[in-house]
């Protein structure tokens, strides 16, 4: 077998030269391993958690904890978890109802407070990598939600309580506002900076009286090996 005498590793955003290393074939195998995030096995789906209560709480999943709090981060990144079998999340140490997900699908799960998760498949369609998308999801309860441009267009209407919806936006920067029944304002919370292909969600949470907008760039978490 050819020993690999030098692996050259070059910093895709660093003006300069590449950083040479000497190495040994087991020691160059495992600086390789660092350079690529580990892939999801097939027939993985992606997972995320939200908190629309107003409680902190320690959420587990898919081999980690996560503390969501509504004054710090409301809901986790996405995370690997093995479609094959039945989801298992602990919510500050009690077990939820086992759930499936479907194969090579994004889905957000939505504590309501009871054993039974609310999941929401999240449609991964009509994407534009030219454009930024925005996700909307409503979790206020009893709320026909809305969200609009502070002092401007409406960018969804009528959306019920556990519904979402999406579309392509130009990475522009604004601020929005959430409303239910036309009636109930949120504060207007800033959209993230974006640019194209990036994924931003927005969370309308808490009731048609006080609706609040919690807003955040979406991210997927390297997959690890737990599922």
């Amino acid at each position: 077998m050819m020993k690999i005498q030098t692996l050259y590793i070059r910093a895709a955003c660093t003006v300069g030269a590449a950083v040479s290393f000497s190495l040994s074939p087991p020691v160059a195998a495992q600086e390789i391993a660092r350079l690529y995030a580990p892939q999801a096995p097939a027939g993985s789906s992606y997972l995320r958690v939200v908190n629309p209560s107003a409680k902190a709480v320690n959420v587990e999943f898919a081999g980690k904890r996560d503390a969501l709090d509504p004054k710090r981060r409301v809901v986790t990144d996405y995370r690997v978890v093995d479609a094959s079998l039945e989801v298992a999340i602990n919510v500050d140490g009690h077990p939820l109802k086992h759930f499936k997900v479907k194969p090579g699908t994004f889905n957000t799960m939505v504590l309501t407070g009871a054993d039974q998760p609310q999941v929401i498949a999240d449609a991964t369609n009509d994407r534009d990598d030219l454009k930024a998308e925005l996700r909307f999801y409503n979790v206020a309860r009893e709320c026909n939600g809305a969200l609009a441009i502070q002092d401007g267009a409406t960018v969804f209407d009528h959306v019920n309580t556990g519904d979402s919806r999406k579309r392509a936006i130009n990475p522009v920067q604004a601020h929005l506002v959430g409303r239910c029944d036309g009636a109930a304002v949120s504060e207007p919370a800033a959209l993230p900076l974006l640019k194209s292909g990036d994924h931003a969600s927005v969370f309308l949470l808490g009731d048609k009286a006080s609706p609040r907008l919690v807003t955040q760039v979406d991210a997927t978490e390297a997959y690890s090996g737990a599922h």
